[in-house]
């Protein structure tokens, strides 16, 4: 098999896998938007399911045998080939200290831990959703050993998210920022020129919000008709592909910015996604 021929099996199974995670995708996008209450319990098995059969499917003899050929015949491959061989062997190689038994009770813990955070949200118990803090911690605690780290496990987690980033390095670059934000919050109370935000004392209708926002959206560019905005418990953002890019916003009568805000950062990730090259 030439590198081009290579490339192409290695694309179409990568294509496979990330099929498994935009499908992964829907039933989260459902649990936190549409899903009834009664659905967690068969939703967290489903995911879980989801999540085993892709990690099967990545971590896979083909997919290693397919990265290991193209990663010695780089010079062959274009810019943007060579860097799709590279970003999924740096994900391949995380993916495969994991044990697929892991991933399968991380997804199914996680969704059981998000219905219980809805719950404890709106009965204001911390302790209602504790129990399943823990188990989540203990599971990336987990995660960090299989996966392995310098001085700190949240190494390797960050590596997800901000590869190369330490929680040393985060340390001092938080700490150095809560002493900026203290002064500049305290330069602001101390001031004599206070402004006037009584006007934002009031209700304000929420499917006005809803639809302020709608035209805030298409200001910024984001295209309704290769995504939409839903209302969840959390807002978020979530990719099916780059025609299906959907967001999220919460509503409070009581707090029109939280609308306002919620829409505008999803808006930013979601032209982000929408933006990529065919």
């Amino acid at each position: 098999m030439d590198t081009v021929q290579r490339y192409q099996e290695f694309t179409r199974l990568l294509g496979e896998v990330i099929d498994l995670r935009r499908a992964a995708a829907v039933l989260q996008w459902d649990q936190e938007v549409l899903m009834p209450n009664k659905g967690g319990e068969a939703r967290g098995r489903q995911l879980a399911t989801m999540a085993a059969l892709e990690h099967r499917m990545f971590t896979g003899d083909a997919m290693g045998e397919h990265l290991a050929a193209l990663e010695e015949a780089l010079s062959d491959l274009d810019e943007e080939q060579q860097a799709v061989v590279r970003e999924t062997a740096h994900d391949f190689r995380r993916a495969t200290r994991l044990p697929e038994s892991l991933v399968q009770r991380f997804a199914e813990a996680q969704s059981r831990a998000y219905m219980a955070w809805v719950e404890a949200r709106k009965n204001t118990d911390f302790a209602q959703f504790l129990p399943h803090l823990r188990e989540m911690v203990a599971l990336n605690q987990e995660k960090a050993e299989c996966l392995g780290y310098g001085e700190s496990p949240y190494d390797a987690l960050l590596d997800e998210y901000e590869r190369g980033m330490t929680a040393t390095a985060l340390r001092k670059l938080f700490d150095d920022l809560a002493t900026r934000q203290s002064d500049l919050i305290g330069l602001i109370m101390e001031s004599p020129n206070q402004p006037e935000d009584g006007w934002m004392r009031r209700e304000w209708d929420t499917d006005a919000q809803l639809r302020f926002t709608e035209a805030v959206l298409r200001d910024m560019g984001y295209d309704f008709d290769a995504g939409r905005q839903d209302l969840a418990v959390h807002s978020f953002t979530t990719t099916f592909d780059i025609e299906d890019v959907r967001i999220t916003t919460r509503l409070d009568k009581n707090d029109f910015l939280s609308a306002l805000s919620s829409s505008m950062h999803e808006g930013g990730h979601a032209l982000y996604e929408q933006g990529f090259p065919e």
